[in-house]
C-alpha cells in the first residue's frame, strides 16, 4: 500500500468568548494498493487540532473504493473543498459510491 499527499485546508475556530481561535488542519492523501492484480485507489484523511499545548490527531482511511484513479482524485476534491474530516469520510464515501 502506497500513499500520496494530495492536498491540505484549515478550519478555523473562532467564538466570541475565545480570545484566539483554534486551527484544524486537515490532509487529503490518495492511497494505492492491488487487488487481484489491478490497482485499487482510496483516501485518508488526517486531522490536526492543537488546544492549548496538546496536540490531537484523529485519521481515517479507506481502501480499495475504486480502480480508477481519476475518480479517486476527483472525491479528493469533493472532500477537501467540504472539508470533510476523518469521522464523516465513511458516510460521505458511501453516499458517493451508492449515489
Amino acid at each position: 500500500m502506497s500513499k500520496e499527499f494530495y492536498g491540505k485546508t484549515f478550519i478555523n475556530t473562532n467564538s466570541d468568548n475565545e480570545r484566539y481561535g483554534k486551527q484544524i488542519e486537515l490532509e487529503y492523501f490518495k492511497t494505492q494498493g492491488k487487488q487481484e492484480n489491478a490497482n485499487t485507489y482510496g483516501i485518508e484523511i488526517i486531522k490536526t487540532q492543537m488546544n492549548g499545548n496538546k496536540i490531537y490527531v484523529e485519521k481515517k482511511q479507506i481502501n480499495s473504493i475504486t480502480s480508477y484513479e481519476n475518480k479517486a482524485y476527483k472525491m479528493l476534491e469533493l472532500l477537501k473543498r467540504h472539508k470533510v474530516t476523518p469521522v464523516a469520510m465513511p458516510y460521505i464515501i458511501e453516499d458517493i459510491v451508492n449515489g
